[in-house]
């Protein structure tokens, strides 16, 4: 967990938790799986951002060109969020295989 902070938005702020992503090679595994550490009942939004190999560019994980399906999807269970690309989509190459460090990071607002 890197970050946690309110947002007040009324009597019951949400609260934002943020974890890594760890090292992820996307052009060898196509989804990987991040214990959230909450209550799922109590989880209201999520999001995932990714970058590629040089940290240039950052993408949300839900990224689409308008022309084709997104090129990946996020899945909240009761433990874990999954974070799952589409095959041959935006996150296939040579610039998203690197193991070298975090591949971005995760955003849970909850209660």
């Amino acid at each position: 967990m890197r970050i946690q902070k309110e947002y007040d938005l009324g009597p019951d702020p949400l609260k934002t938790k943020e974890l890594d992503t760890g090292n992820w090679n996307l052009n060898s595994t196509v989804s990987i799986s991040v214990a959230h550490g909450l209550v799922l009942a109590d989880i209201r939004e999520c999001e995932a951002w990714i970058r590629n190999d040089v940290a240039t560019e950052l993408f949300p994980i839900d990224h689409s060109d308008g022309l084709v399906n997104p090129d990946g999807k996020i899945k909240v269970d009761a433990t874990d969020v999954v974070l799952t690309k589409r095959v041959g989509g935006l996150f296939s190459g040579v610039d998203w295989d690197s193991v070298a460090y975090n591949r971005g990071w995760i955003q849970l607002r909850y209660r």
